[in-house]
């Protein structure tokens, strides 16, 4: 060998270490092809061998071909030639079947390369993508899924553009509610498919969470379709910017909407119908109160009766006599305000409530209707006693209904057969202070009042007590109760946010414990004014004023009519609406007062025709069952509760006259 043969091949040497050693070093899979692209290689590198799972020296007795996928092979081939001829060919994805079978995805390059001698050969580099072809795979498959999801939602789906609100996508779902086709959404804005009123509110939504991309979703809010045939959805929307990062359109919005009329029609038929469950019940428990309550009043009656009696036999002791009758006539008004009180169809209307009186007055009437030998104690409130926020009369609904259930308990004892020991039946109700449980979405326990019906009963068993609120569930005998009482007070609690506990075990009587949430704002601190107590003395009255009475009932307007002249009042009275038109239309009036419980035309009928023919005229609504704020609603200047006094007529007048 020559000297430079010699340094020729140290030379090729050297070169090919090099190659080797840069072969090693790089991550790709590195593959030299010196024949046909069916050939074996000459030279591979470590990182195909790991990528393939071969050994070297495998290899390179194996045909590269046969490397690749059997489909990618053909295409393989092309592109091996295409290098061979000097090409340098762009990246492109094919796949490679390692020694197990499995499939290997590569990002394969060919670049021409002269091996020893000048023999032409290929470099192939391989690239694994293997994990990022799966990822765009499962990418692609969720993309697929959730299409396929947000197409078959009964939900109306969009997606929009800021700040518009430009409709750019829109399943069927959202097309039949809007009530039109889907190609005719694309394009418009979602604002625009809403009541005109609500579309303002809408756009600053949008805006609100185009502000805040990649946030979770926005609160559902409620809205109202306009459908192009005039219908209107109620819907609840949700809105929420997509993050751009994920591949979603920049500044995209996804709009969600749930058609949830039926549903609010649904809550309003239930809720409807609770109402009337609550007032059937509510009538039922007023039944057994009748014979207390007629009981009662044949006691009044007597001693009204008796006392004018009296009166016309011994006009000496008048004072005496009539003084009592006035008495009693006052208890029967007391008497009636609070059945009427306790019957009221009202809309429930939930404001601070002070217990202790409202549970007086409930008080009130049973003692007044319940057997006389049942002891009814009201134990003094806690000072520290805070007001609830409840419905008075739903409150009182409820403590009636206990007190009834307690009455029947203590009643059952009295005619079961006596043990020879003394029993004095007894009904306690006390008040306390506690905790409710947190709501959905809260830490914190809520501060909380309670009121408890106690009695000295029979007491129940487990199986009873563990039904005693299913609804028309009864212990007593067919036809003496609906078994409605306590389901009803249950659900009134409910809906008030609290809890109502029973106690209670054989021979131990039972207690019920009525928990509501404490009033945490300090509307109507104002102590409300005493109905019953009699106004403060009368300031004078300028003479001349005209009012005109309107009443059917004889007596009433006797009275009154009497009770204004005696205080320098011009007046006028009427039988009825027709009549009083008449006269107002006849004489100028500073006011009038008018009866509601009239033969048609009402008093309500009677005020809107007065109102009518004089808007300024200050009319004084008289009821023993409408309410101050049914006549303020319907343009009365004042309410005078029925029964009332002379006293507490003049100081109504005189209220309204100088206002």
């Amino acid at each position: 060998m020559t000297p430079d043969a010699g340094r020729m091949e140290d030379a090729l040497r050297a070169s090919e270490d090099r190659l080797q050693a840069i072969l090693r070093h790089v991550q790709s899979g590195l593959t030299v092809i010196a024949g046909p692209t069916g050939s074996p290689p000459v030279l591979v590198n470590e990182a195909m061998c790991e990528m393939l799972g071969y050994s070297e020296a495998e290899l390179l007795v194996r045909p590269a071909i046969e490397l690749f996928h059997p489909e990618d092979r053909d295409t393989a081939r092309r592109r091996g030639d295409l290098v061979r001829q000097g090409q340098t060919t762009r990246p492109g994805r094919r796949r490679l079947l390692r020694k197990d079978g499995a499939v290997v995805h590569v990002e394969v390059s060919g670049t021409p390369f002269a091996l020893a001698g000048g023999q032409p050969g290929i470099l192939l580099e391989f690239r694994d993508i293997t994990s990022l072809v799966e990822a765009d795979a499962a990418l692609r498959a969720s993309e697929q899924r959730y299409r396929a999801l947000v197409e078959s939602s009964a939900r109306g789906v969009a997606l929009v553009r800021p700040p518009d609100g430009t409709i750019v996508y829109s399943n069927q779902a959202l097309a039949a509610m809007a009530g039109c086709r889907r190609s005719d959404l694309n394009g418009r804005r979602w604002p625009d498919l809403l009541a005109v009123d609500e579309r303002h509110k809408a756009r600053e939504r949008l805006a609100e969470a185009a502000a805040h991309p990649g946030t979770s979703r926005s609160a559902r809010r409620a809205y109202r379709l306009q459908r192009p045939d005039g219908e209107v959805r109620e819907v609840r929307t949700s809105i929420i910017a997509l993050d751009a990062e994920a591949g979603d359109e920049q500044g995209a919005l996804l709009v969600e909407m749930e058609d949830v009329t039926d549903r609010v029609a649904l809550q309003s038929e239930v809720s409807s119908t609770r109402e009337q469950l609550q007032q059937a019940q509510r009538s039922q428990a007023l039944v057994t109160l009748v014979a207390g309550v007629a009981h009662d009043f044949n006691n009044l009656l007597t001693a009204i009766s008796g006392s004018l009696d009296l009166v016309r036999r011994d006009p000496d002791a008048s004072d005496r006599w009539l003084a009592n009758a006035q008495r009693a006539a006052e208890r029967a008004g007391e008497l009636v305000g609070h059945i009427l009180q306790f019957s009221r169809r009202d809309a429930p209307v939930r404001r601070p409530v002070a217990l202790p009186p409202l549970i007086a007055e409930t008080v009130g009437i049973a003692r007044e209707t319940f057997d006389r030998r049942i002891a009814i104690e009201v134990l003094d409130a806690p000072p520290d006693l805070p007001r609830v926020l409840a419905d008075e009369g739903q409150v009182q609904q409820v403590v009636l209904n206990l007190l009834l259930n307690a009455r029947d308990a203590v009643e059952e004892r009295l005619g079961a057969p006596e043990d020879g020991s003394r029993y004095d039946p007894r009904i306690t109700v006390r008040f306390g202070t506690g905790h409710l449980p947190p709501l959905d979405g809260q830490r914190a326990s809520r501060p909380a009042a309670s009121v408890t019906v106690e009695d000295n009963g029979l007491g129940m068993p487990d199986e009873v007590r563990e039904r005693v609120f299913d609804p028309f569930f009864s212990t007593k005998r067919s036809g003496q109760g609906t078994g409605l009482g306590l389901a009803t007070a249950l659900g009134i609690i409910d809906d008030h946010g609290g809890t109502l506990e029973v106690r209670s075990a054989p021979g131990r009587g039972a207690s019920f414990i009525a928990t509501l949430p404490v009033a945490t704002d300090a509307t109507d601190d104002a102590p409300r004014p005493d109905a019953d107590a009699e106004p403060a003395a009368r300031p004078s009255m300028p003479r001349g004023r005209r009012v005109l009475i309107v009443d059917d009932e004889p007596l009433i307007r006797e009275i009154a009519e009497q009770t204004l002249i005696g205080a320098g009042f011009e007046v006028l009275v009427a039988t009825g609406g027709e009549e009083a038109m008449r006269l107002a239309a006849a004489h100028p009036l500073d006011a009038a007062v008018i009866d509601v419980n009239m033969p048609a035309p009402n008093g309500w009928a009677t005020l809107e025709q007065l109102l009518g023919q004089a808007p300024s005229l200050k009319v004084l609504m008289a009821s023993g069952y409408s309410s101050e704020e049914e006549a303020a609603a319907r343009g009365a200047a004042g309410f005078l509760p029925k029964p009332y006094t002379p006293q507490r007529l003049l100081a109504a007048l005189d209220r309204l006259v100088a206002g």
